[in-house]
């Protein structure tokens, strides 16, 4: 910014001004300048400054005593986020969660009438089913084609239910219309689906 000082190659001007949007945050949503210039540790002519030239661009709003952020604040990292591959995003939480649970973690989406894995973190447990980032299953064998399939459109469920035609993967494989909407609508009440066997002989 015009008027703040800058040594060498580092603005200084530059750092005070993510310096006041880094302190706003879940346990101080609001500040008052005051505020602004002891957290950050600036004059409070710089922090009105700074706060005013954030206002004028969108990125703060005050009610005439206090200063919030605005969701133009979002606009600073989405450029960063969207340049990520899924994976790089998800895949931290799912190798806690997998050593946690010491369980594979997937991540899929439906592409009716399969679901496509799209992230995942395996275990070393032996399965004959290769899977792998592209992957497809049948969505109504699987525990997250159930739950995924639980958040469709009533009249999109009993489209598909009417028109998928389910093999039998093993002899425990729910493959009957009125047994799959019935694992489905339960998968819907309880958030979640539990597949036992369906798949494969020994994959629960």
């Amino acid at each position: 910014m015009a008027g703040e000082a800058s040594t060498g190659t580092f603005l200084q001007g530059l750092d005070r001004g993510l310096a006041v949007i880094r302190a706003f945050s879940a346990d101080a949503p609001s500040l008052t300048l005051s505020e602004v210039a002891r957290d950050v540790g600036i004059t409070p002519a710089t922090a009105r400054r700074i706060l005013l030239t954030l206002s004028e661009l969108g990125y703060v709003r005050s009610d005439g005593r206090r200063f919030s952020l605005t969701p133009r604040v979002l606009a600073l990292g989405w450029a960063y986020l969207s340049s990520l591959d899924f994976g790089e995003i998800a895949g931290p939480f799912m190798e806690e969660l997998s050593a946690t649970t010491r369980e594979s973690c997937s991540i899929a989406t439906l592409d009716l009438p399969d679901i496509v894995y799209v992230a995942r973190v395996p275990t070393s447990r032996i399965m004959t089913v290769a899977l792998g980032v592209g992957a497809r299953l049948p969505a109504y064998a699987t525990s997250m084609g159930r739950v995924l399939l639980a958040g469709l459109p009533g009249d999109e469920l009993t489209e598909y239910l009417s028109t998928v035609k389910p093999e039998p993967l093993t002899d425990r494989t729910v493959t009957s219309a009125d047994g799959l909407r019935e694992v489905v609508d339960r998968a819907r009440v309880d958030g979640y689906a539990v597949v036992d066997q369906e798949l494969e002989l020994g994959l629960r």
